[in-house]
């Protein structure tokens, strides 16, 4: 859905906001041709900071359906508090829900809102440079499009790469049970399967499973068994050979 590996250029780029207006604020390093890293550090200037940085548009429809949960993965560096200032060992993710591109709302820190575990943090007083990579989950409501902002009060952080993508559990079969491809939503929806042609639900049970929020299938409730006159070949049931019949 979104990878700061395409923020290349001018065209395409985050977009930073000094809320405290202290002039100190997240900047781009190094070669500003080459990928973006952006970062922020003012972990030794006085309390009350408040820095942000925000995506581009993310459109969060698949197939015409809105997704009801995204997960943002975000490589980021954080150096270890020193002594004097004010200090943190975290920074804040925060979204704007908007199905459309807001071109003038999308800095407006009033429309953002924080979400449940949203805080990326490397625990308390890491000595040296903390390298660290961490998925977060993001719940949505079925809007189908979002803004991603990362707000600084107080640290010494950069971020190498950030992308949003979800989950998705796979099509497969399994037991002579047909699975389709499911979009996680983060809640562990139930999905009724089917059996494979030639097989039919053992009992009145049909098979059902739950789609994990990380793409991993649940074990089925129900159970999918190859028809008289059709035998096991592989994942499938065929007709039994001339002659021959199933015992």
């Amino acid at each position: 859905l979104m990878d700061s590996y395409d923020y290349l250029d001018l065209r395409t780029t985050w977009n930073t906001r000094d809320v405290d207006v202290d002039t100190r604020t997240w900047t781009q390093a190094g070669d500003k041709s080459c990928r973006q890293v952006f970062g922020s550090c003012s972990y030794n200037l006085a309390s009350g900071q408040n820095n942000w940085l925000f995506t581009q548009h993310i459109n969060t429809t698949v197939n015409g359906v809105a997704l009801s949960q995204v997960v943002v993965r975000v490589n980021f560096s954080l150096n270890g508090c020193l002594i004097g200032g004010s200090c943190q060992q975290s920074f804040v993710l925060q979204m704007y829900q908007t199905q459309n591109i807001d071109s003038s709302g999308s800095t407006n820190t009033s429309n953002y809102a924080t979400f449940a575990n949203n805080r990326v943090t490397v625990g308390s007083n890491p000595s040296g440079t903390v390298v660290d990579t961490q998925d977060i989950p993001v719940p949505l409501g079925a809007i189908g499009g979002m803004y991603l902002a990362a707000q600084d009060t107080g640290t010494c952080v950069s971020i190498a790469h950030l992308t949003v993508f979800y989950y998705v559990c796979p099509q497969q079969v399994v037991n002579f049970i047909s699975y389709p491809m499911v979009v996680s939503n983060g809640n562990g929806g139930i999905t009724q399967l089917a059996c494979v042609s030639g097989a039919s639900m053992v009992g009145v049970q049909a098979p059902l499973a739950t789609c994990g929020n990380q793409g991993v299938w649940g074990t089925p409730n129900g159970v999918c068994s190859c028809n008289p006159g059709y035998t096991s070949i592989g994942l499938t049931c065929q007709t039994c050979p001339p002659g021959t019949y199933k015992s």
